[in-house]
């Protein structure tokens, strides 16, 4: 056998020189990079005449509604005889609650005096006959705050239709307002 004799040896891997630090006087400790520039807002849409038409007659139709259900709104108060929040509107002597109210006051009077001609002024059946009278002034009291209450909700009902239909003129806030107002609980 033939014996090889020793060589260099040589390793398959490149040798890498440690890199060099340059070392500058007045260089920043941290890289530096460009400074942010925003970009240039692109130019605005330009307005489409039709929308806007819509967005003014919208606006529009909003308004008149707003004002017809606001005079609709008075205007059934003063006839019923109350105001948007229950209470009582004696403004109007001849409303329909002033006259239950006065009609209630003749009855009991009515009452008081035919008790007194039968001789029964200070006998159960006076406070028998008023309990009667009051009763019937409920009724009619009741009823008629049914129907200011039904009047109310159509008017409301309607202004809250004209808001959806008219839904470019509107916030989301005024429409939900209106519609919680409504229908309590949405």
């Amino acid at each position: 056998m033939a014996s090889h004799s020793a060589g260099p040896t040589y390793s398959t891997k490149p040798k890498i020189a440690p890199r060099a630090t340059i070392h500058a006087p007045n260089a920043p400790s941290a890289p530096m990079y460009a400074p942010y520039v925003p970009p240039t807002p692109a130019a605005p849409q330009p307005q489409d005449p039709g929308f806007e038409l819509q967005k003014l007659q919208a606006g529009r139709n909003v308004a008149l509604g707003n004002s017809e259900s606001a005079y609709q709104t008075g205007n059934l108060g003063f006839d019923a005889g109350y105001n948007p929040d229950g209470s009582v509107n004696t403004a109007n002597p001849y409303s329909r609650a002033a006259m239950y109210q006065l009609d209630y006051e003749h009855q009991q009077a009515g009452t008081t005096n035919s008790m007194a001609n039968a001789g029964q002024l200070h006998s159960g059946a006076i406070l028998n006959q008023r309990n009667t009278d009051a009763s019937g002034y409920a009724q009619r009291e009741a009823a008629n705050r049914l129907a200011y209450q039904r009047g109310l909700h159509g008017i409301q009902a309607g202004q809250l239709s004209n808001y959806a239909n008219n839904a470019l003129g509107v916030g989301q806030g005024d429409f939900s307002a209106l519609l919680k107002q409504e229908y309590p609980g949405t």
